[in-house]
Formats: structure tokens, C-alpha cells, sequence
């Protein structure tokens, strides 16, 4: 019954059910009870009592429900109660679930558990779409290419017409983008006149009075408003890696009526003028700031980083520094407090703040006030041994560069004393650095369960050479 309702994305009827299925089941195995273990982390075995319990699919199915409605700790709190089993011992939806819970900190790990239940069926049938789908978002569009090509026989019963149709254009981009976004072009056209035709037959349904139909047409419209945006989103970003951004502007903006209200339609509209500057900064707070308002102060770290600082970069040009203040407040507020109420250590705990501080101290960069940039992407970084990664890495190197290319140029000359800023800096980088990759996805790594070629550590040595070579100039 739950997993009908589920399947109908009636979430809270769903959610309802589970509860009690949960709460049935821990009165009869006690034992499986989160609240009555001990400190110690214990392991359970896949026991004649674990599988009568119903306890694991009951807390997959919450958790899946909770990962739809992108609340991505409510779903990471109900894989942490479940009864915890060795991975040898893990069901395929659990690794599934796992994989996809797994893949904003440690994409490589997801990439190994997809790939392993796709060649160990039985599996999700939902495996082969989001394996695909990891793969083409990170650019990976041979490796997308050779597993299609190997599950051809899987592709249209796992896949269907459009999504098979989307992988296709996706692989394309790699090799022709011209051609892909012919391929996109004519999905979105596809997909624009199903959601019209579905949306009148709606409202055609409600005037009639006739809600039971109207309300499985919501859902019809919701999925396939899903599929519309991927593939909008996906041609856009063909125009984006061009840095065509007034193009990427112009093709979101012609469907501002169909998909207007969504969150994603809104953050990358705001993104595509954010990142045209000028007088377009107080055009992309138009689009941020509901966002934003809409979550609220309670629940601004569910909101990407990316969009909470580019937000605050938008306030800053626009002299609203009033409004910027107030946002990197709410964002360590929470952060305090989420550490507090969990009993999260810094280590795995959520810095906002951290990448905040490290787009405008880029910003800064950016507008050659090199000395207060790079102090504030350095100490945006404090402590190292927590908040430095491959995402954080990226923008302080990016930054670095910057610099060294201007000295390099003679056009500008820094103090000595950023120059010693910089030294401390990197030598703390090589410290903390040696065991962290230094690219955000290392596939090749992650596949073979190698260490990374190039690590943050030596990159930073690197850097620390050119700059001692910069100093001598």
C-alpha cells in the first residue's frame, strides 16, 4: 500500500503507512530499535527476524520519499536508523540507495556501487538511469556511451523513448554539440506540447469537477515537467561551456511560462545573468532571492552554496550589503546549530559559510584587490584539516592563478607580506593535502581503487614554487 502511494508520488499518505509499518515492527524486534543500541556502532546479519521485520524496505522507501523532496538529511537520517549491516550484506536497493545518498561527497564511491549492481542483476531498475545520468553530468560521455552500448538490450525497457532519446543526445555532446543540441532541440519541443496538451485536459477535469482524474494529471505533469527541464537544462549547458551566457539567457527565457515557478528553471536563469555582471547582478537577485525567501532561514543549508553566495556577491555590487550580512548570518546560525543539535563534528558538517566566504573573496580576486581576496579565501579555509577539498581547492587555486598570472605580467606588484601569506598558506595546503584528490571526480581512480595522480598537495607545491619564482622577479 505504501509503495502504491509512493509510486502515485502521494508522499505524505506514504510516509503515514511507513510510520506505522516502522512502529508495529520495533514493538515486535526490539532488538532492531535505533534508541536501544548502545554507543557502539553494531552490525545485524541478514537474519530470518531482520527479513519478517520489514524494517529495511520500510526505511529505504522514507528515505527515498525524503530524497524526492530533495530533504537529503531527513533521507540520510533514515538510512542511519535503520538496522546497519556490513556492505557484503546489503540488499541491492539499500546499495542503490546508498550509491545515490553517497554522490555529493564521494561521487567515485556512487560511480563503483551503481556499476557493481548493474553487472550483478538482479538491480533497481532505476540503476541504469541514474548510472548514466552521474556519468553525463560529469562529462563522462564515452564511459555513458560503451555501458549503453553494452545494456542495449536493457535500454528501452529501463529507459523508455525519451530517456533513451535524452542519453543519446547527452552522449552526442561530446563528440558533435552542434548535433546535440538539434537532438535537445527537438525534445524540448516534444516534451513542450505534452505538458500544453496535458495541462488543458487538467484544467478541462476540474471544471468538470471531476478531481479524482485532474489529480493523476498533476502527476502525469510533474513527471514529465521533470523530463522537460533535464533536457532543457542540458542544452543550456552546451551554450554555457561556450560562455555564449546572453544565449543561455535567451533559451531558458522563452519558457518562462511553461516552467516560471520552478526552483531549478529560477537558479539557472539567475546564474545566466550573474554571471554577465554588471547591471545584470540586480536582474539574477530577481530570481535568487524567491528561492531563497521560499526556504527560509530554518532551512537555507538545504539550498546549494553556490546559490546562497552568488546571491550575496549579487547583494554586494548592488550595495545592498545590509541584506548579504543577514544571509551569511542565517547560514552560520544554522551551521552552529545543526552542529550542536546533531552532535555533528566540523568534519561532516555542512560549511556553507566556508564556500560563501570563498566566492567573494573570488569576486575580490576578480576586481584585482588581490591582497583582501586572497585573505579572505585563506581564512575562509580555517581550519584546512576539515574544510579542505577538491570544491574548495578549485576556487583558492583559481584565484592563486590569477595572481601569479598578473605578477607574471607585471601588472601588478604585490607587498611582501601577501607573498608570505600566500607561502604559510600553501605549506599548510601541502600538509593537510597529501591524500585528497585534487579533481572534484577522478573516475579512473575510483573504478581501479587507486590513489589520484594528481593531489592537492602537489599541486600546491607547485604553486608554492611559481610563487617563490614570482617573489624573485
Amino acid at each position: 500500500m505504501a509503495l502504491c502511494h509512493y509510486n502515485l508520488k502521494q508522499y505524505s499518505d506514504a510516509s503515514d503507512i511507513i510510520d506505522k509499518i516502522v512502529e508495529k515492527s520495533l514493538e515486535q524486534y526490539p532488538e532492531f530499535d535505533e534508541r536501544s543500541r548502545s554507543c557502539e556502532r553494531s552490525f545485524f546479519r541478514n537474519s530470518g527476524a531482520l527479513q519478517e521485520s520489514f524494517l529495511i524496505e520500510a526505511y529505504n522507501l522514507k528515505a527515498s520519499i525524503e530524497f524526492n523532496r530533495n530533504n537529503f538529511s531527513a533521507a540520510v537520517e533514515n538510512f542511519q536508523v535503520m538496522p546497519q549491516r556490513i556492505e557484503e550484506d546489503l540488499d541491492p536497493v539499500t546499495l542503490h540507495n546508498q550509491a545515490l545518498f553517497d554522490m555529493h561527497h564521494n561521487v567515485g564511491d556512487s560511480l563503483k556501487k551503481l556499476s557493481f549492481l548493474l553487472s550483478n542483476p538482479p538491480f533497481p531498475p532505476e540503476t541504469l538511469r541514474n548510472l548514466l545520468t552521474l556519468y553525463c553530468n560529469y562529462g563522462y560521455n564515452d564511459i555513458a556511451a560503451e555501458i549503453l552500448s553494452d545494456n542495449a538490450h536493457l535500454k528501452f525497457d529501463l529507459l523508455g523513448q525519451n530517456m533513451s532519446d535524452y542519453f543519446d543526445a547527452s552522449i552526442m555532446a561530446g563528440v558533435n554539440p552542434e548535433k546535440a543540441i538539434e537532438q535537445f532541440e527537438t525534445l524540448v519541443k516534444r516534451s513542450t506540447s505534452i505538458i500544453k496538451a496535458l495541462r488543458k485536459q487538467r484544467d478541462r477535469e476540474l471544471k468538470n469537477n471531476n478531481t479524482k482524474y485532474a489529480q493523476s494529471l498533476f502527476h502525469e505533469i510533474r513527471h514529465e515537467l521533470d523530463f522537460f527541464l533535464a533536457v532543457l537544462m542540458s542544452q543550456a549547458r552546451l551554450y554555457w561551456e561556450r560562455e555564449e551566457f546572453e544565449t543561455v539567457e535567451e533559451v531558458l527565457g522563452k519558457f518562462a511560462d511553461l516552467c516560471g515557478e520552478e526552483e531549478e528553471w529560477k537558479i539557472n536563469m539567475a546564474h545566466s545573468l550573474f554571471v554577465q555582471q554588471g547591471s545584470k547582478f540586480m536582474e539574477s537577485i530577481s530570481f535568487y532571492e524567491p528561492v531563497v525567501s521560499n526556504c527560509g532561514d530554518e532551512s537555507i543549508l538545504t539550498l546549494s552554496p553556490i546559490v546562497l553566495a552568488n546571491l550575496c556577491v549579487a547583494y554586494i555590487m548592488n550595495n545592498q550589503n545590509e541584506e548579504a550580512e543577514h544571509i551569511m548570518k542565517c547560514v552560520e546560525k544554522q551551521e552552529s546549530h545543526n552542529r550542536i543539535k546533531n552532535n555533528v563534528d566540523f568534519s561532516t558538517a555542512k560549511h556553507h559559510g566556508c564556500i560563501i566566504n570563498l566566492v567573494i573573496g573570488t569576486l575580490y580576486c576578480e576586481r584585482e584587490n588581490f591582497e583582501f581576496g586572497i585573505n579572505r579565501i585563506c581564512k575562509s579555509l580555517d581550519p584546512l584539516e576539515i574544510k579542505l577539498g577538491p570544491d574548495t581547492w578549485y576556487y583558492a587555486k583559481r584565484c592563486l592563478m590569477a595572481l601569479a598570472s598578473k605578477v607574471a605580467k607585471h601588472m601588478i606588484i604585490p607587498q611582501r607580506d601577501l607573498f608570505q601569506e600566500i607561502f604559510y598558506f600553501l605549506d599548510d595546503v601541502m600538509k593537510f593535502g597529501k591524500d585528497m584528490s585534487s579533481h572534484i571526480v577522478d573516475h579512473h581512480a575510483a573504478e581501479n581503487n587507486e590513489e589520484s595522480s594528481s593531489t592537492i598537495s602537489i599541486e600546491a607545491l607547485r604553486l608554492k614554487r611559481l610563487f617563490v619564482k614570482l617573489q624573485m622577479l
